[in-house]
């Protein structure tokens, strides 16, 4: 499986730490190009300390990650299944070193050498944990993609989560890092899925890929 996620707005600033070096990255050769053109006019980054991705992304959806307290094994699978969208370095595994930045996606720079990038990945289940501003830059095969959706259920009202939807996709995206064994399909997705939360599975049709809902109730 890989996990697509957003990066967050808030992020850590180190204070120390090795500057960025671009051939470290992950994606290295098919990004370079696309990250030398987005840090052009940015060039202090070239110099600021740099830290892990998941240091360096302090929102909800990566506290609710909890990187310091996974275990070992966790970890190894959660740097193998994570790919992070970035708007300034295209897309990062979680232990890349990245200075802290500000940035706004531009679809234009990114999803041609994003799609290169991350359509050699050879995976048969794509969780699609990215906010629509990120969604643009890359679309996986709609036949193994699902996208997941929040939804607030009270009584019969059922209502979208915006803000805190990242808090429950870093749930999700915890739990599936902590498995032994990664879902290859949808179904079997939705069935881990169901074990923590009350969910809905709707298939791909046409365009659209699978949307697993996770259904949170209030009273």
């Amino acid at each position: 499986m890989q996990i697509l996620l957003p990066p967050s707005e808030g992020k850590h600033i180190p204070d120390v730490g090795p500057a960025l070096k671009l051939s470290e990255l992950s994606f290295a050769a098919p990004l370079l190009h696309a990250r030398k053109i987005s840090l052009g006019d940015d060039p202090t980054l070239v110099r600021a300390p740099a830290a892990a991705a998941h240091d360096i992304y302090s929102g909800v959806l990566y506290s609710a990650l909890d990187w310091e307290t996974l275990n070992a094994a966790s970890r190894t699978r959660a740097n193998r299944s994570v790919i992070i969208i970035s708007a300034r370095f295209g897309a990062l595994r979680l232990t890349d070193r990245i200075p802290t930045y500000k940035a706004r996606i531009e679809n234009s720079v990114w999803r041609e050498p994003v799609t290169a990038a991350l359509g050699a990945i050879k995976t048969p289940l794509w969780i699609d944990c990215r906010s629509s501003t990120y969604q643009q830059v890359f679309k996986p095969p709609v036949d193994r993609t699902v996208a997941v959706r929040v939804f607030k259920q009270t009584g019969k009202h059922r209502i979208v989560i915006t803000h805190m939807s990242k808090h429950y996709r870093g749930l999700l995206a915890r739990m599936l890092v902590t498995q032994s064994r990664a879902p290859k399909a949808p179904q079997e997705l939705f069935e881990v899925a169901a074990t923590v939360f009350d969910c809905e599975l709707t298939p791909s049709k046409k365009q659209d890929p699978w949307f697993l809902d996770l259904i949170i109730n209030s009273s």
